[in-house]
């Protein structure tokens, strides 16, 4: 079965190669508008994909307040108030907190 699209062979012509198939005026000025612009859309894409791993860089070397030499991290399992009240009276405790993970762990055990 051969399809016909106008007046064109286009089996014909995808066999010999396109030389010689008709172009509709303003086609080639059409590609070329197209391909411009693909190649302005990938080079924002990589500039922002660049910026973006150079931010997440930064976010991982942010100084978190946190001083990780003087935290202690405790597995309790269920943790009641009594059990937190019972550490912030401890001498030496600035603060105390429950959490299901530990900090900035990732989730990791």
């Amino acid at each position: 079965m051969v399809w016909r699209v106008g007046r064109v062979n286009l089996a014909e012509h995808l066999r010999h190669g396109l030389a010689g198939f008709p172009v509709v005026s303003g086609s080639r000025w059409a590609r070329q508008v197209l391909a411009g612009g693909q190649v302005a859309l990938s080079l924002t894409l990589l500039l922002t994909a660049g910026l973006l791993m150079r931010s997440l860089f930064v976010l991982g070397h942010v100084d978190l307040g946190l001083e990780p030499q003087r935290a202690l991290v405790v597995s309790l399992g269920r943790t009641p108030l009594e059990i937190l009240d019972r550490f912030r009276t401890l001498p030496g405790v600035a603060a105390v907190a429950a959490a299901d993970t530990k900090p900035f762990t990732r989730g990791e055990p």
